[in-house]
Formats: structure tokens, sequence, C-alpha cells
């Protein structure tokens, strides 16, 4: 799931360069739905962290990417940037999903709310840079 955040990031034509949102290091993230939260570390590298500090191409590449395997399942309906917030809306079969990820190098912060039969599930997760990795 934290590896994630460096997965599933976005971004808009309104931000076509790289710009560093997010700091690479050991990273503990909580991750909160259904009432319960978890929380882990995990190192993340430059390399992983290319896509969330990319272009819009870059973003929009990793996300096709990821989506192939889906058999043209899953589409990206929405993609925008405004300096430090990226918010995407994806749809894949009978869900949707509308996701909103705020940085600050050392800090972020992600909002996902998924639509399924009617079902509103919200994950939110917080995550915080601890330092470099070990």
């Amino acid at each position: 799931m934290t590896r994630s955040i460096a997965g599933l990031t976005f971004a808009t034509a309104a931000l076509l360069y790289a710009q560093e949102r997010i700091k690479a290091g050991l990273w503990e993230n909580t991750v909160t739905a259904h009432g319960q939260s978890i929380t882990r570390k995990s190192c993340l590298t430059d390399a992983e962290l290319a896509t969330t500090n990319g272009s819009i191409e870059a973003v929009r590449g990793a996300i096709a990417k990821m989506f192939a395997g889906t058999n043209g399942a899953c589409t990206l309906k929405d993609l925008n940037i405004e300096r430090n917030s990226m918010t995407s809306r994806t749809v894949c079969g009978a869900s949707s999903s509308t996701t909103v990820m705020v940085f600050h190098g050392d800090t972020a912060k992600t909002t996902s709310t998924s639509t399924r039969a009617g079902a509103v599930t919200v994950t939110k997760i917080v995550g915080r840079r601890l330092g470099v990795c070990p």
C-alpha cells in the first residue's frame, strides 16, 4: 500500500516539468480505511518517485502502464495538478475513484473516495519522511 503512493500519483497539463513534490527516503505511512488504521515504514527511492515528481507525460505513461493489465476495464477520466496537489478520477468497471494528494516534500496526505454499487469508501493515507533509508 505504501508504494502505491509513488505508483498512483497524478499530474496535469498545468505543470509540464518535473518538480520535487515528495522526497526519497524512509517513509512512515498510516493508512486508514473502514475504521481501521495500519502504519508501515518503507524506503522510497528517487527512481520509485520519478513518476510522482515527473511531468504530466511521465504520470500519464505510468498510469497507462499500470492499467494495461486490466484489458481496458480501468481508465483515467481526469487528471489535475496545481503546485503541490494532484487530483485524479479513475473508473474501473462499476467502480469509480477520486484521489486527492497533497505533498510538502517531507509529508504527504492522500484521500481516496471510491464508489462501487452505491457504497462509498474513504481511504486516507498520512505520510512523513523519517530521514534517509537505512
